[in-house]
């Protein structure tokens, strides 16, 4: 059965796709008093002192700082309150130190802004790396409220949207045992272990992608493959597409270094792994995650969930 209700994908969200790219009813939005802003300051967004992501007013927002301020329009979303139009912004000289700024990774997974948090992630990365035109170099003017540039040379015009990075994400198995990866990246006191993954090529599909990766990485053919879902991911701006997939092969090789070690655990050793605190599973947040946890709960009496809070209670 594949992931139906993954975190931070956007359910609750018109993002107005025939109507953004008026610039007079983008505007218009932008000034209305209902109108919520999710400001960014050094990749962190304002939070109550619970951790709460804050919506914030436009004049709450221009309080924060005296420079020149852009506005991108994510869309229309529902709250309790009634519908409010919402944009994004980068603030980067505030007027005083910002308290309570949290960055996505530490944001509450419960909280229904985390999933419009990655969106305005995505969206101002794009903006902030996407100034100038590839093809001849003069600057991109803003369309559709920031989700669309097109080349201001009237000789080229050239059309440019958001960046979105393809890349596949497996929790490969062997009988009953699946493997668990610890890549060079992966920082922290208690090691982190997570599905194997990459970004695909020009001309792959997903299956000669997922084939590609999984021998360049640990060495390995793949035999059955099973689609689970797929999640927006902004770090950097990437789509994962996720799979269980099966190897008859256990032995293990290195080819491109990305992997530094990797371990086959029977449900028994994980679940001992991550009660002793011997290894850090992917956030909550992510496919990563699910795609373990799918695969556990289905041969554990115990949820993932539950020996992941104990093994936190434990360390505290």
């Amino acid at each position: 059965m594949s992931f139906r209700h993954l975190p931070i994908l956007i359910r609750e969200l018109d993002r107005h796709a025939l109507k953004r790219d008026d610039s007079v009813w983008t505007n218009e939005q932008l000034y209305q008093s209902e109108t919520r802003i999710l400001a960014r300051w050094k990749n962190r967004y304002p939070t109550d002192e619970q951790g709460h992501i804050q919506l914030l007013s436009k004049i709450d927002v221009e309080w924060l700082t005296s420079e020149h301020l852009t506005y991108f329009f994510l869309g229309e979303v529902e709250s309790d309150h009634g519908n409010h139009m919402l944009f994004t912004t980068e603030i980067t000289t505030p007027q005083s130190d910002l308290d309570h700024w949290l960055g996505l990774r530490h944001t509450p997974l419960d909280d229904p802004s985390t999933s419009l948090l990655f969106y305005a992630q995505a969206l101002l990365n794009w903006q902030k790396e996407s100034s100038f035109c590839s093809r001849c170099g003069s600057p991109l003017v803003n369309h559709d409220g920031g989700n669309r540039q097109i080349c201001g040379n009237s000789q080229c015009e050239l059309e440019v949207f958001p960046r979105i990075n393809p890349a596949v994400i497996v929790l490969l198995t062997h009988d009953d045992q699946c493997l668990l990866a610890h890549a060079r990246k992966f920082q922290g006191d208690i090691p982190m272990h997570s599905c194997l993954a990459g970004f695909m090529e020009t001309g792959e599909d997903f299956e000669q992608t997922l084939r590609r990766e999984m021998y360049e990485e640990v060495g390995v053919h793949l035999d059955e493959i099973i689609y689970k879902g797929n999640q927006p991911w902004p770090f950097p701006q990437s789509l994962m597409i996720g799979f269980h997939a099966s190897t008859t092969n256990k032995e293990l090789t290195f080819h491109d270094g990305e992997i530094t070690s990797a371990t086959w655990f029977t449900v028994e050793d994980l679940h001992s792994a991550v009660l002793k605190n011997m290894i850090r599973l992917p956030s909550p947040k992510s496919i990563s995650y699910y795609l373990v946890q799918d695969w556990f709960d289905e041969r554990s009496d115990t949820p993932l969930a539950d020996v992941i809070a104990e093994a936190k209670k434990q360390k505290d």
